[in-house]
C-alpha cells in the first residue's frame, strides 16, 4: 500500500505527536479522581486526553537491529458512544460494552537513533479503533479497554505507518481513566501486546517496526505544560577520565491539577557529544509508569530530583538514583496552550532558569553493570524572545492576575 503525500498536510506542525497507547475520554473536571460516568449516560461528545506514552522503536527493516525507547507527550482525541457512529450493545455474556475510536494525536517525542524530534498522528486512511467492555456482568466498572492502534509517524528518515495495528490493552476503573494515584497499580495504565509489527514508508516498503521492549501509556491531568529549550553541560566520570559534556535541548514539564505547585519533568532530549562514549549522546528523561519520577519546584529556591538515562554508542546508561540540583527560576512566559476539548484549555509556558548540583550518582548498563557515574549537572534556559512574562512563579493566582495585567498595560 502506498502513502499518499497529500494526506500528509493536516498532521504538519509541533501538534503532531506519538499516541502508541492511548485513553478515550476527557479528563476529569476536579482536582480529585471521582466515579466515571456510567456507560448509558455518556454525553455525545469527542473527548481530549494528555498522554504520556513511551514506546520501542527499531530503526531499518531488521528487526533485531538498532532500536531504542521515545517518550512522547501531548493530546489525543477521541470520540465515543452515544457520539454518531459508536455504539453501545449488550454481548451474550450479558455485559455491555461502547465503542469508541482515536481520531487525532498530537504528540511529540525526541529520537536519539533518528537524531531528531519524532512526531505521530492518525493515518487518514487506517483507523483505529476500539471498544471498553463491563468486566463483569452488571457493572460498569471495572472494565477491560482495548484499541487497535494504527499510526502515522514522521521522523528524520522520513515518514513510517502501521499497517496491521498494535493492539493496546488495560483495565480502567472510571470514565475518564486519568491515573492520579502512581502507586505501581495496572489500573488505568494502557500497554502495546502481540509484538513487534512492521512499521512500513512512504512506498510501502519496511522500515522499522514496533518492539515488545516496552509500549506504555497513562492519561494526566495538567494545569499548566511547560516547555523550555535547555543547554548546559553533564559531566562524566569513567575511571580516571573525566569530562563535561556540552548538551542542549528540550524540556517538557507538568504540574498536576492534583499536585499544585509541584512539576514533573516527562520528557528531555539533552544532545551531546562525548569522547569518553565514543560519539553523539543524549540524555533523556527516564520513563517509569511504576516510580521514580523526577519532581520538583520552582521559584527562587527551586530544586528537582532528576530521574535520567544516557542514549550513547555504547548503548542505553541508567542513573538508578536521582540527580538532585538546585536553582532559580523566574517569571513565566505564556507561550501558547492546550486545548483539552470540553475540558478548555490548558496553558503551555517557558521560564528562564539555573539549576546546578554536585550528583556522583552511578551509571550502570542495562544488566546493572557500573560504567561510570555522573559528577556535575549545570543546565540553565533564557527567556523565550518575543515574549512577555506572564506570571511570577511562586505567586497565588490572583497575584498572578495582576502582575499579568501590569505586564500588559491593563488597569
Amino acid at each position: 500500500m502506498k502513502f499518499k503525500a497529500r494526506s500528509l498536510r493536516w498532521l504538519t506542525g509541533l501538534s503532531l505527536g506519538l499516541a502508541l497507547v492511548s485513553t478515550a475520554f476527557v479528563l476529569a473536571e476536579t482536582d480529585q479522581p471521582k466515579d466515571g460516568e456510567q456507560f448509558n449516560k455518556l454525553a455525545p461528545k469527542t473527548d481530549v486526553v494528555y498522554l504520556l506514552a513511551n514506546s520501542s522503536i527499531v530503526v531499518g527493516p531488521d528487526v533485531k537491529g538498532p532500536a531504542e525507547d521515545i517518550t512522547f507527550s501531548g493530546t489525543v482525541d477521541v470520540p465515543k458512544f452515544p457520539v454518531q457512529g459508536f455504539n453501545r450493545r449488550k454481548l451474550p455474556s450479558g455485559r455491555y460494552q461502547i465503542d469508541f475510536e482515536l481520531t487525532q494525536s498530537r504528540l511529540q517525542g525526541e529520537s536519539y537513533l533518528m537524531n531528531g524530534p519524532i512526531v505521530l498522528g492518525e493515518h487518514p486512511d487506517l483507523r483505529s479503533l476500539g471498544t471498553i467492555t463491563q468486566s463483569e456482568t452488571g457493572k460498569d466498572y471495572p472494565a477491560d479497554f482495548i484499541v487497535q492502534r494504527k499510526v502515522l509517524l514522521h521522523t528524520p528518515k522520513g515518514v513510517m505507518y502501521n499497517e496491521e495495528p498494535v493492539p493496546v490493552r488495560g483495565r480502567i476503573d472510571s470514565i475518564p481513566p486519568v491515573r492520579y494515584e502512581r502507586d505501581g497499580r495496572e489500573t488505568n495504565v494502557f500497554r502495546g501486546k502481540e509484538l513487534p509489527i512492521a512499521l512500513l514508508d512512504d512506498t510501502g516498503n519496511l522500515a522499522g517496526w514496533f518492539y515488545s521492549k516496552v509500549h506504555v501509556a497513562y492519561a494526566v491531568d495538567p494545569s499548566a505544560v511547560y516547555r523550555v529549550p535547555v543547554s548546559g553541560f553533564i559531566s562524566l566520570k569513567i575511571g580516571d577520565r573525566e569530562e563535561a559534556i556540552p548538551v542542549q535541548g528540550p524540556v517538557e514539564f507538568v504540574e498536576h491539577r492534583s499536585h499544585k505547585g509541584t512539576l514533573e519533568l516527562i520528557k528531555a532530549g539533552l544532545r551531546g557529544n562525548s569522547k569518553l562514549l565514543n560519539g553523539p549522546v543524549m540524555f533523556s528523561e527516564a520513563f517509569a509508569p511504576e516510580d521514580k519520577f523526577s519532581y520538583g519546584k520552582l521559584g527562587s529556591a527551586s530544586e528537582f530530583d532528576l530521574y535520567l538515562e544516557v542514549k550513547s554508542p555504547a548503548g542505553l546508561l541508567l542513573v538508578e538514583q536521582p540527580v538532585h540540583v538546585k536553582g532559580w527560576s523566574s517569571a513565566l512566559q505564556k507561550i501558547g496552550e492546550e486545548s483539552l476539548g470540553p475540558r478548555g484549555m490548558v496553558p503551555v509556558y517557558s521560564f528562564a532558569f539555573n539549576e546546578a548540583g554536585e550528583a556522583n550518582q552511578a551509571i550502570t548498563d542495562e544488566s546493572g553493570k557500573q560504567v561510570g557515574t555522573i559528577t556535575r549537572v549545570n543546565l540553565s534556559a533564557e527567556k523565550v524572545a518575543g515574549h512577555r512574562p506572564c506570571c511570577p512563579i511562586g505567586k497565588d493566582k490572583a497575584t498572578a492576575k495582576v502582575a499579568s495585567a501590569k505586564t500588559s498595560g491593563k488597569k
